[in-house]
């Protein structure tokens, strides 16, 4: 119910500020209405869908999703797939003139990828080096990809979604708010590169 009247709220509000502009623009008032609503069934289908999705087949198909979301993480480099907004490139141009930032899926699967590696079970004929290279590539690389576009909000959010599940999983608050703290401020370490060693301005 929560979240069908925050959609309800976020629809009123669309038609609110873009009617006088979006009749002016393209002689229909609720062009972005429509535009929100188609959004906000699909949203609704996939929330229904994720409901009864056994989630055992997250961590059966992990590997088969970590590919997709690096695929559409890189995908954005490509000349005539990507779209630079700002001096950002974090879109992907789709048909229609609709755009898909897959960083909008990085934090979908930011839980899924701590609790695969909270749940993972570790193998005898595994070693260290095994673990911490599936930990820094389910962790690291996505991120890495992320700052490179830049995307710092999505880096901080997907570190958020881990320290708190940490924290569910039951490390200590005051362990899991040090490691907030020093994983927010990871995004930002290129900025103060930049900054401090390089000598160039923000």
């Amino acid at each position: 119910m929560c979240v069908c009247a925050l959609m309800g709220i976020g629809l009123v509000l669309v038609y609110s500020a873009s009617f006088i502009f979006a009749s002016e623009t393209y002689g229909d008032g609720l062009y972005f209405f429509k535009r929100q609503l188609v959004f906000v069934v699909l949203s609704l289908a996939g929330l229904g869908f994720a409901s009864i999705f056994p989630y055992i087949y997250l961590k059966k198909f992990f590997w088969f999703f970590m590919t997709l979301l690096i695929g559409s993480l890189l995908a954005v480099f490509v000349p005539g797939v990507g779209h630079r907004v700002g001096g950002a490139i974090r879109w992907i141009s789709l048909p229609g003139g609709l755009r898909f930032e897959p960083g909008e899926l990085a934090k979908l699967m930011s839980p899924v990828i701590f609790a695969y590696l909270l749940t993972y079970e570790k193998k005898k004929s595994d070693s260290k080096w095994k673990f911490l290279a599936i930990v820094l590539t389910v962790t690291a690389l996505p991120v890495l990809i992320m700052l490179k576009q830049p995307d710092f909000g999505s880096s901080v959010i997907c570190f958020l979604v881990g320290a708190t599940l940490l924290f569910c999983f039951g490390l200590p608050w005051r362990a899991t708010f040090l490691s907030r703290e020093l994983l927010q401020s990871l995004p930002y370490t290129p900025l103060l590169w930049r900054k401090l060693i390089v000598g160039k301005g923000f």
